[in-house]
């Protein structure tokens, strides 16, 4: 059964544990606490199994939500977890009057790109070679709530 947990710090490990699998660059576990810690921070993860196979940590103030890591373990993608994820950051967003998403991504991961504008996300702004060791642009993206 699927289900949609708010991460706190107690959930540090096994959120370590998917980031590490998921991002080449990955957050540190001390990186993860320190965020979970954050009182503007809004985090989610899908539960199947007791296990979390997808999550999302955001920061949040009174103009934006910004969304700093979504993330699916590779053989539960092409299920649709990432864009629930997002729908549950807008309930979010909108609850507390939040009226903008944002993101960043970099320019090669197309599978991204294509789930936000099918979320429809707009491009704002590119960083040209922003991510250094690759050499590769950062799109920033949003979308109005």
């Amino acid at each position: 059964m699927n289900k949609i947990l708010h991460l706190k710090k107690e959930h540090q490990k096994l959120v370590t544990n998917v980031e590490k699998e998921v991002f080449p660059n990955n957050w540190t576990s001390e990186q993860i606490t320190l965020h979970l810690e954050n009182k503007f921070s809004w985090n989610i993860g899908l539960l199947i199994n007791n296990k979390i196979v997808s999550y999302s940590l955001c920061l949040f103030n009174s103009d934006y939500i910004e969304i700093l890591r979504i993330g699916t373990l590779e053989s539960y993608r092409s299920r649709g977890f990432a864009s629930v994820l997002i729908s549950n950051v807008e309930e979010f967003a909108i609850k507390k009057s939040i009226g903008k998403i944002q993101l960043e991504l970099k320019e090669n991961n197309k599978n991204a790109y294509k789930l936000y504008t099918s979320k429809n996300f707009k491009i704002d702004s590119i960083r040209k070679k922003y991510y250094l060791k690759e050499k590769k642009d950062a799109i920033l993206m949003s979308k109005i709530l």
